[in-house]
């Protein structure tokens, strides 16, 4: 069987993944300022990742 990861941009990861933490009871696989996986028991549930915007020039 195929699992998904799903990964969602957030302002800050460290905010974020202590609030997923303490509201579902997720644990932390690796922790980050950039990147987070939050964890219930041994299945990944979410991937929390720093939103950058990103500005391109206009032609």
């Amino acid at each position: 069987m195929v699992r998904t990861e799903t990964i969602i941009a957030v302002r800050n990861v460290s905010k974020s993944s202590e609030f997923k933490k303490k509201l579902l009871n997720y644990s932390s696989a690796h922790s980050g300022e950039t990147f987070e996986i939050l964890k219930d028991g041994d299945t990944v549930i979410q991937c929390l990742h720093k939103w950058v915007r990103i500005i391109t020039p206009q032609c």
